[in-house]
């Protein structure tokens, strides 16, 4: 899945819309910045400027979204090395992968986005 592309998945009655956000979408990026980092205080949109600029990683978050409203989110650094291959990695670096959901049943989601993206 490329990062412009969306996908649809449906959750009983309510469709479950997919997308890849990069800084390059703006307002939309910000938006959701803020909405994550509400719950993990260490992201923030200098952390992912800082990381694309210092080390030209690429910044993406992966959304779900129902109703135009955003439902869950993992934002992501996307790391590649000669040495140890490419990778995408949780932002903000912590050993534990947290992301933003409204509801656990989204997770699995999230994670078949990633797997997706992956390919």
């Amino acid at each position: 899945m490329r990062s412009d592309e969306q996908i649809s998945r449906s959750e009983s009655a309510a469709t479950v819309e997919c997308r890849v956000l990069s800084r390059k979408d703006g307002a939309l990026w910000s938006e959701t910045m803020a909405a994550v980092s509400d719950r993990a205080r260490f992201l923030c949109e200098d952390w992912t400027q800082l990381l694309e600029t210092t080390y030209r990683y690429e910044t993406r978050i992966i959304t779900l979204s129902e109703d135009d409203q955003l439902v869950a989110a993992l934002p992501l650094a996307i790391v590649k090395s000669k040495l140890t291959g490419n990778r995408a990695v949780s932002l903000p670096f912590f050993d534990s992968c947290r992301s933003f959901h409204t509801r656990d049943s989204l997770v699995p989601k999230l994670y078949d986005a990633i797997v997706d993206f992956g390919r």
